[in-house]
């Protein structure tokens, strides 16, 4: 089976080496899109009703899917439920800008993800990403569904801890290597970020046709921002979530490099040679509390990395 995005071998991990879709391996180049900007919220929800795939209500923020140009896109609006308030941005200023610097970083050190951006409507900055599951048909006028999203909470229970979820979705794979890789990178990049939501709704499996692979990573969103005030949080004493699953960063580390070794040292080192960059990846987040909050917990990680790193190089035979 191809990917719909540049038409690869999915099952194939040669062809997968430079794929330019977020269904391969690879990202191919930056994954940031360029997007309108609305100066009036209606004129926002009137085209996005006209224009509307489907409707989503699941999650903490309300969601648009709808077409943007030639793109199927969701826009995560701020927090508001009724229509004249769906950008209210109520207690919780600035997390569009705060999942999009999740996905600058993600972006920076290659994982897989889909095209994204903030859309700026109004004075709020929305973060909009594309949809992996859909194309737009230019020709035809109308959206495919290309794949369907099968998350992890399908094949796993509540208590399964970090091993049966990576087992589990080697089980499932049509490429469990290229997968099995997929799945640790996630997770490290999920500890440096701090991301306290990744539950097994936010880890799926994408089924097209009679293949199934790991879906892009999706949801990459730092607990560092939250619906509560961050003034609460300790970014560097605060576990991360896999599946559900709370660990520390010297955990996930362990586990990792346990379940791939090659894979885990090779995106650790990925981390450490990038790490000014992924720093600056922040400079969005124009509230200096909160950056000055992330950065912290961001270096913190970063250090635990690198010991980590030196230990095992040091115990390698």
């Amino acid at each position: 089976m191809n990917c719909p995005y540049c038409q690869r071998n999915l099952t194939s991990k040669k062809s997968l080496a430079r794929g330019a879709g977020p269904i391969c391996g690879s990202s191919g180049g930056s994954r940031e899109m360029s997007l309108p900007a609305y100066s009036n919220a209606k004129a926002f929800l009137k085209k996005a009703q006209d224009n509307l795939l489907f409707e989503a209500t699941q999650g903490l923020r309300p969601k648009f899917f709808y077409k943007e140009g030639d793109d199927c896109v969701l826009v995560k609006s701020i927090h508001g439920k009724e229509p004249e308030n769906e950008f209210d941005m109520g207690l919780n200023p600035g997390g569009g800008i705060v999942e999009y610097s999740c996905n600058k970083i993600a972006d920076l050190l290659g994982l897989p993800i889909s095209r994204f951006g903030v859309m700026k409507i109004e004075d709020h900055e929305c973060f909009t990403t594309e949809l992996f599951t859909h194309k737009w048909l230019k020709a035809d006028g109308k959206a495919q569904e290309f794949g369907a999203l099968l998350p992890l909470q399908y094949f796993v229970d509540k208590e399964d801890d970090y091993r049966k979820l990576h087992d589990t979705v080697i089980k499932l794979s049509s490429c469990p290597e290229i997968d099995s890789e997929k799945f640790v990178t996630m997770t490290i990049y999920d500890a440096l970020i701090l991301n306290g939501d990744r539950h097994q709704e936010n880890i799926s499996m994408i089924e097209i046709g009679d293949t199934m692979v790991l879906s892009p990573v999706y949801d990459n969103m730092s607990a560092v921002y939250g619906c509560f005030d961050f003034n609460e949080i300790d970014p560097i004493k605060s576990k991360m979530t896999s599946g559900g699953v709370r660990m520390d960063t010297e955990t996930v580390l362990r586990e990792s490099f346990s379940l791939n070794p090659k894979a885990s040292k090779a995106f650790c080192d990925k981390i450490l040679v990038t790490r000014g960059l992924i720093i600056k990846q922040l400079d969005a987040i124009k509230d200096k509390k909160l950056r000055k909050l992330f950065a912290a917990g961001i270096e913190s990680r970063l250090q635990t990395i690198e010991l980590f790193v030196a230990s095992f190089i040091k115990k390698a035979p």
